[in-house]
């Protein structure tokens, strides 16, 4: 229900029992505690899909000399044992998990499935690293908690005394271009096409103050007596004032463009394929069974189709470049906004296959032989560039993952605003909130947030909260390792949220934030399941103030 856990369940790193001397009346008592080169509790790690990150834990002995007891008496040099596990701790619920470095709703552990234990052998000091790569279905951010134990059931050997809980966090790179930054690859894509192409991006255009102005996104060029020619380009133009534009391709032979409908500010698909002369270039391609029959707003696309001959310059002086104009256009200007996922393949594509490389997240790890320019910007997988910004942002193909909600409890007439939490959440053009198994339009917030409407005309339930970036993909709570609820309630029962003579509310009223920041939860009711209207011989006025009985009030 997204409330806070009251205490995170850490998992042990379990470390052997070393051994253990005694002799004159004098033992060796054992203390598990953390090593110096352990990060301190709250430090955040960041990530990105399938690149590998790890915790470096380490715990070792501590020993003591203290006075024997029996236990310790009756114990002897004991060898090594080579064992080490992982496994979570129940605590104690009255105990609540109260730290400033994971505010809701990172509150409660969770853990990737694909993350895991090194496995290293169990000395001490044991270093053994948490490590984490996460796939496309855990771009989650994650709280993760540990403590060091003996292996051996000893209660006279301490476990660390401190339970170290941590963040990572698994985010996306994308550049931004301020007109003036320009990415440029040094000609290799250009002589690996030989025929047909296509070219791929998501763009994320930003509307200002100039009106008619043709910027370009990128463009296949030669370079030529110090200046680049266009071979095949592709152009954002927009119209301030009503935040709208459209997308253009253009070439040495002429230019075609979208209509214009497509917004600023939001993430924008844009690809061109080209085979033999026919080419076409599509925007935000989707499939009529992805659209929402629930809803009056239209998901705008488009295909456009053209004739051309040019192809890229399969010469040294060929060239590939993101954000800025060609030399030779005249008023057109660099690119204002965001690039993201970049992919040139030596082949033409048909519109099936370009809307399936609309909906893939990564190419990563395995990459088709068919792609020869494929720019992330992480790493090495990011162009050359002046003056390269570099900022994390979440792009629609990311699943969102769902951590918690703004209002756990609501009607069950629904038509409760509310917020949803969790990570990876993306300026697209269709976002969707899924409550209940209802899916309906969602609105962005921020990439933590978005906001959503609760269904209505239902009966009171238990339902789970998922969100989709594209309305195709949603939450899968597998990989979240968490599951986020709503409880629609009928519009009589009384739902008290927190402490204090002021909290509470009537479930009609749920849509004020009664929880005040908490996540308490206290709900009250008389019941009466199975029942009927009394029966007419039978009523009497105290009847109702009855608890049923045999099925009848």
């Amino acid at each position: 229900m997204g409330t806070a856990c009251a205490m995170p369940s850490p998992r042990r790193l379990l470390l052997s029992l070393s051994l253990v001397a005694f002799s004159f009346g004098i033992v060796k008592s054992e203390v598990v505690e953390w090593c110096a080169s352990t990060p301190a509790h709250g430090a955040v790690f960041e990530t990105r899909v399938y690149e590998e990150v790890c915790i470096p834990l380490c715990v070792q002995l501590q020993e003591e000399e203290v006075a024997p007891t029996p236990d310790t008496e009756r114990r002897h040099l004991l060898q090594t044992q080579t064992l080490i596990t992982v496994r979570k701790t129940r605590i104690d619920e009255a105990a609540p998990f109260e730290d400033d470095a994971f505010p809701y709703p990172y509150d409660e552990v969770n853990y990737p499935p694909s993350s895991g234990f090194s496995g290293a052998p169990a000395v001490s000091p044991n270093t053994n690293p948490y490590c984490f790569t996460p796939t496309s279905a855990e771009e989650c951010s994650y709280t993760m908690c540990f403590e060091g134990i003996a292996a051996v059931d000893d209660t006279s050997i301490a476990p660390t005394s401190t339970v170290r809980c941590y963040r990572v966090n698994v985010v996306n790179d994308v550049m931004v271009f301020d007109g003036n930054t320009a990415a440029e690859d040094d000609g290799d894509i250009s002589r690996e096409i030989k025929a047909g192409f296509t070219m791929s991006a998501w763009v994320h255009p930003t509307c200002d103050e100039m009106t008619n102005v043709n910027k370009t996104v990128m463009f296949f060029g030669k370079r030529k007596e110090g200046n680049n020619q266009v071979r095949n380009g592709i152009k954002w133009h927009a119209k301030e004032a009503v935040g709208l534009g459209r997308f253009y391709y253009y070439d040495e032979i002429g230019a075609v463009e979208s209509e214009l409908t497509y917004r600023c500010g939001v993430w924008h698909y844009v690809a061109v394929t080209i085979h033999d002369e026919a080419g076409t270039l599509y925007v935000d391609p989707v499939k009529p069974e992805h659209m929402l029959t629930n809803s009056r707003d239209m998901y705008t696309n488009s295909a456009v189709a053209f004739n051309t001959s040019s192809r890229p310059d399969h010469s040294k002086r060929g060239r590939f470049i993101l954000g800025q104009p060609d030399s030779g256009s005249d008023g057109d200007e660099g690119f204002l906004g965001m690039i993201d996922e970049v992919r040139v393949y030596n082949t033409a594509m048909t519109a099936d296959e370009i809307h399936t490389d609309s909906v893939t997240r990564t190419l990563l790890p395995s990459l088709p032989a068919s792609l020869k320019g494929y720019y992330t910007m992480t790493g090495a997988r990011t162009p050359g560039s002046r003056y390269p910004h570099i900022v994390q942002k979440a792009i629609p193909t990311m699943v969102p993952c769902v951590l918690g909600m703004q209002h756990s409890v609501g009607p069950v007439d629904g038509h409760c605003r509310t917020e949803v939490y969790g990570w990876s959440f993306s300026e697209s053009v269709n976002p969707q909130c899924s409550i209940a198994g209802v899916a309906s339009l969602g609105t962005y917030v921020n990439d933590n947030t978005i906001a959503c409407t609760t269904p209505g005309h239902l009966s009171p339930q238990f339902t789970t909260v998922l969100a989709s970036n594209n309305g195709l993909t949603f939450t899968d709570p597998v990989f979240v390792d968490k599951t986020t609820h709503h409880l629609f309630m009928e519009s009589s029962l009384y739902v008290q949220g927190g402490a204090g003579s002021n909290s509470g509310a009537s479930a009609d009223q749920v849509c004020e934030d009664f929880t005040a920041g908490s996540q308490e939860v206290t709900v009250s009711v008389w019941s009466c399941p199975k029942c009927g209207p009394p029966k007419a011989d039978a009523y009497n006025p105290g009847l109702l103030d009855t608890p049923c009985s045999k099925d009848i009030c």
